[in-house]
Order: structure tokens, then C-alpha cells, then sequence
């Protein structure tokens, strides 16, 4: 999910990639790359002061620290697709905290901290939002989108991991669960 948001950001005016916090630095340079940023506008920075010199020379910072991306002065908006609860939740708290406005792409953590960091946020005066693109978030937009043209919503949900199994009841999938763990 980090590649296809770098690369709709890098085709889009007004924004910038100003960094991207990830462990695996190779992967964050691929994303670049494939978005069409050349390697002399990337640069590693592990430490707030090489943080802050690549991007006041416009370059995208990569470092393996969120920290930096989270409480650096030259950040307006993080965005969170680690997919990961508790690295999600630590982001947004500490990305708001520090000013930023928060797109959660997690939705792992905004099923589980959501509400919290939507209250946050409010306290805090920033935005926090979800962005559309994983499957709950995508969910909603069809809802709407049908319940704004006044038709009536009958069925919705999610089945990317799951076969089709129009047969299938709610006990049958708790028993599945039930065999899994």
C-alpha cells in the first residue's frame, strides 16, 4: 500500500513527499523510484539533522525512525499504512502531538484506537481521517454512494482473503475460526 500512496502523491500538485519512515530502506527507494522520483532527490537520513538538511534540499527523506517523520517541523501531513495496531496508534498519538494532521490507512488501529485518536485530534485541533483505499474505507464509500443515490443497501462486506461460499452461515465461519486457533 506504501508504493501506490507515493506514487498517487508524486502525480498529484500541491504535494510532496517530503519522507518516508520505514525499516526497510530499499523498499522505501523502490516506491520512489517506481513513482518516478530519481535517486539524486532521495537521500538517507537516520538523524534529525540529515532528516531536516534532505528535505530543505528537496529531497525525500527515507529513515528507519518515525520519530523523525512524526516530529519534524518540515511535516504537515503523515500518513499510517503500517497495518500494525500498537506502531500505528504510537504514530498518529505522537504525529498529532506534534501538530500534524493524521490520514490512517491502519485500519487495524482504527478499529482498536480510533475513536480515541479521533477525540485527540479534535483536542489538538488537527484532522485525523481515514483514507480511502483499504477495503472498509472502500466499503463505505460504495454505501454511500448507493444510499445517496436512495437505493437501499442490502448486503456489503469484504471477501479479498475469503473464497465465496454463498451457502456459507455465521456458524459455519466461527467453527472455522474456532479449528484455526
Amino acid at each position: 500500500m506504501g508504493t501506490d500512496i507515493v506514487t498517487q502523491c508524486q502525480q498529484m500538485t500541491g504535494i510532496t513527499v517530503a519522507a518516508i519512515a520505514e525499516i526497510n530502506l530499499d523498499a522505501a527507494k523502490k516506491a520512489l523510484r517506481i513513482a518516478g522520483r530519481p535517486d539524486d532527490a532521495i537521500a538517507v537520513a537516520e538523524t534529525a539533522s540529515a532528516f531536516a538538511t534532505a528535505i530543505a534540499g528537496g529531497r525525500t527523506a527515507i529513515t528507519p525512525d518515525a520519530q523523525l517523520v512524526c516530529t519534524s517541523g518540515d511535516i504537515d501531513v503523515v500518513i499510517d499504512a503500517t497495518g500494525k495496531p500498537a506502531v500505528g496508534a504510537e504514530i498518529g498519538l505522537t504525529a498529532m502531538e506534534h501538530g500534524k494532521h493524521l490520514v490512517m490507512m491502519n485500519v487495524e488501529a482504527d478499529v482498536t484506537i480510533g475513536a480515541y485518536l479521533q477525540s485527540e485530534a479534535k483536542r489538538l485541533g488537527v484532522v485525523y481521517t481515514l483514507g480511502a483505499g483499504d477495503e472498509p474505507s472502500s466499503c463505505m464509500e460504495l454505501i454511500n454512494f448507493v444510499t445517496g443515490l436512495g437505493y437501499p443497501i442490502v448486503a456489503a462486506g469484504k471477501g479479498k482473503n475469503n473464497p465465496l461460499n454463498i451457502d456459507a452461515t455465521p456458524a459455519e465461519y466461527m467453527d472455522e475460526a474456532r479449528r484455526r486457533n
